[in-house]
């Protein structure tokens, strides 16, 4: 998946939960994800805006 396609499918699934900085950062390509441990155990992500 290119970083374009997760910015797409991350403002699709939680844009009602962004404000308007953290948007336009994701639909300029500032951010990155990084990996972590859930507390089920299952993987998850961090979202981090630069």
């Amino acid at each position: 998946m290119s970083k374009q396609e997760i910015a797409k499918e991350l403002l699709r699934k939680w844009r009602h939960e962004l404000d308007l900085n953290q948007i336009e950062k994701l639909l300029t390509g500032k951010f990155f994800m990084k990996r972590v441990q859930a507390s089920s155990g299952s993987k998850a992500f961090q979202l981090y805006f630069n």
